[in-house]
């Protein structure tokens, strides 16, 4: 039987929750891992340390820091790059929005 890894995030506005996430075994990981991060290194998206920072998609879709310089077409590059290492790396991805009441209940 294989090993699996996930990842989870949650994000809450006002009115909403949201719980997103991506599971693939072991290997698929790795190679998710692998991919990501030669794209984010090669757009840049290093630290002082060349270490590679994380992707914040609320803050490239808002052109935030550090993706406010980025032109669009590097923006279109990267997101697409990044998007298709998901799609061929990743088993499963899951999204679960909540009102905000019910998800402040339980939490």
């Amino acid at each position: 039987m294989a090993a699996y890894k996930f990842f989870v995030d949650e994000s809450e506005s006002p009115r909403v929750a949201v719980l997103a996430g991506f599971s693939a075994t072991v290997d698929e990981w790795d190679s998710f891992t692998v991919r990501w991060q030669a794209i984010l290194r090669d757009a840049g998206h290093v630290d002082a340390h060349q270490e590679v920072l994380p992707f914040h998609m609320t803050d490239f879709e808002s052109r935030h820091p550090p993706y406010d310089t980025w032109s669009d077409v590097k923006r279109i590059k990267v997101i697409k790059a990044l998007i298709d290492t998901i799609n061929d790396t990743v088993r499963t991805g899951l999204i679960i929005g909540l009102p905000i009441e019910s998800y402040t209940a339980v939490r």
